[in-house]
């Protein structure tokens, strides 16, 4: 229920309402036991059947007790109150059974502490992560050079046993001793054999253990490319591969656009509303870019409020087209924030628009479309301005 501006949940109505009503009965407890109110006789009963007598010292009939009837019913009023308030409570401060927000309003329920936490933890478990990988690996390369030590140290008795025969076999004078000699060299070979085999299956091992733990830093890197808070590529994997994907765009004669964007009033949001608010916004509208492109297309936090969409295989035309869409989806959104029922107002956004340019590299394709964002904001904001 809307009480102005504000808006009141039912449960919170019921809760005031039952608590009133107790303390109305409260006030009203002796005037309504009394004699001169039986609310027995609008039922049309028998009051006399329900009250509680005795005898005075003159044969007088008097009424002790109050009416039952009428007891019962106040006491159970009273019953029902309490079953409603903590009915109420339970239902307005559980978190299990609070109403969810309405897909087209925008909720901000993100604590402060969370919303600070959130990229240091991240950050924490990426060192973990690296760390441990990084004991694995020198765990793993000691286990290769020891089996590599042990390789060596097989070669070098095998060359001192082929040595020895070597210089035993040109005073050999019997049949006798060339068996023995040859003897000795098939058993030092089988040894050798041997030792080779263990040594493959110890780096077969040892190949596998590093290829995992390579495919494990790997994984480390592509999450350390992730916006903790949004969940966009954020600015390392930017500039990383941004410069990959305009070369692409050079070598295969494509068309490739990149749109710049920046939330309206951002600060005001934050000034007004505090910062665990405006992290629920720079989400929501980071939803709104995934949901819009595809395919090969990437939403990037760039910095801040401040967004990139690189397009690949886009011209300016379907550019300018996509980024409109999603200003006027963001334009009819509204916002609320959950805590304090507080409405936000309309929340909107300025793009620049710019498509790659032959032999341009990606800083001077930047820096076209963020003067166009800025040339939006400077025009009255919620704009696409397009670099023709």
């Amino acid at each position: 229920m809307k009480f102005g501006p504000y808006s009141v949940p039912f449960p919170a109505i019921v809760m005031t309402a039952g608590v009133v009503t107790i303390a109305l009965i409260f006030a009203f407890w002796p005037t309504g036991l009394s004699d001169s109110l039986d609310i027995v006789k609008s039922f049309n009963l028998d009051d006399s059947t329900w009250q509680t007598v005795k005898v005075d010292a003159q044969g007088r009939i008097v009424r002790v007790g109050t009416n039952p009837v009428t007891l019962g019913a106040f006491i159970g009023l009273i019953g029902l109150c309490i079953v409603g308030v903590c009915a109420s409570a339970w239902q307005l401060f559980s978190p299990s059974s609070r109403p969810k927000v309405a897909p087209a309003v925008e909720a901000a329920s993100v604590t402060r502490a969370v919303a600070a936490a959130a990229a240091p933890k991240a950050a924490e478990q990426m060192m973990m992560k690296v760390e441990s990988a990084g004991l694995k690996l020198e765990g793993e390369l000691a286990t290769v050079l020891k089996l590599l030590q042990m390789q060596l140290g097989t070669s070098e008795r095998y060359s001192d046993v082929l040595d020895d025969a070597n210089d035993k076999l040109p005073g050999a004078t019997s049949i006798e001793q060339v068996e023995r000699i040859v003897e000795l060299l098939v058993t030092e070979n089988l040894r050798v054999r041997n030792e080779v085999t263990k040594l493959k299956r110890g780096l077969e091992t040892s190949q596998t253990q590093i290829e995992n733990l390579r495919l494990s830093l790997n994984q480390v890197e592509e999450e350390g490319t992730i916006d903790s808070l949004t969940w966009l590529k954020n600015r390392r994997w930017f500039d990383r591969n941004g410069p990959k994907q305009v070369s692409q765009a050079h070598e295969d004669n494509t068309n490739m656009s990149l749109v710049m964007a920046d939330i309206d009033n951002f600060k005001l949001i934050n000034d007004t509303f505090g910062h665990q608010v405006g992290d629920e916004v720079l989400k929501r509208f980071s939803e709104l870019l995934t949901t819009n492109i595809k395919g090969q297309d990437s939403a990037v936090r760039y910095g801040g409020e401040e967004f990139t969409l690189i397009l690949p295989n886009t011209q300016l035309s379907g550019a300018r087209q996509l980024t409109d869409s999603i200003r006027r989806t963001l334009e009819t959104k509204r916002w609320m924030d959950q805590k304090t029922g507080r409405p936000l107002g309309m929340v909107t956004a300025s793009f620049g628009v710019a498509q790659l340019r032959g032999g341009e590299v990606l800083s001077e394709l930047v820096s076209r479309a963020d003067a166009k964002m800025y040339e939006a904001k400077r025009s009255g904001k919620n704009r696409v301005v397009c670099d023709e």
